[in-house]
């Protein structure tokens, strides 16, 4: 995905834009890269920036909350995301929508016959909260083994 010049990874995601324009693209079984594919933002569940797309910053008098996602076919995001203090996710969800950072992030993807498959270490993506089924905050340790 190309960025427009100077503009944050997160924003561009949630510019109005129906689409989101690919370069270079391998779809799920399949050996060839198309050049160009067009991706609906709708469609568009969550995102990890690769070839060196910068994570957000961690900003100073923000409050770290360790969050578990509930998606769609069972998937499960652990993560954390940056709130003011005060501020409680439930309170932040209610009045925004579009894609929020999630930093330190662990992917839980259940597979249909055989073991989960975690994708550990994701140290940023970018979720489309409005695509997840739920969220909650959690404690610190793993809740997936």
């Amino acid at each position: 995905m190309r960025l427009a010049p100077r503009m944050a990874f997160i924003d561009h995601l949630n510019r109005p834009d129906q689409l989101y324009r690919l370069v270079d693209v391998k779809l799920p079984g399949q050996t060839v890269h198309l050049p160009f594919f067009a991706l609906t933002r709708s469609s568009t569940v969550a995102v990890v920036p690769m070839d060196g797309a910068e994570s957000p910053p961690r900003l100073e008098g923000r409050r770290s909350h360790k969050t578990e996602w509930l998606l769609h076919n069972g998937i499960i995001i652990e993560g954390t995301l940056d709130l003011y203090e005060g501020i409680r996710i439930s309170d932040h969800l209610a009045h925004r929508a579009g894609f929020i950072a999630l930093h330190d992030c662990t992917i839980y993807m259940p597979a249909s016959s055989g073991p989960t498959t975690v994708f550990p270490r994701v140290p940023f993506l970018a979720l489309q909260t409005d695509r997840a089924i739920g969220t909650s905050e959690i404690d610190d340790g793993p809740m997936h083994e």
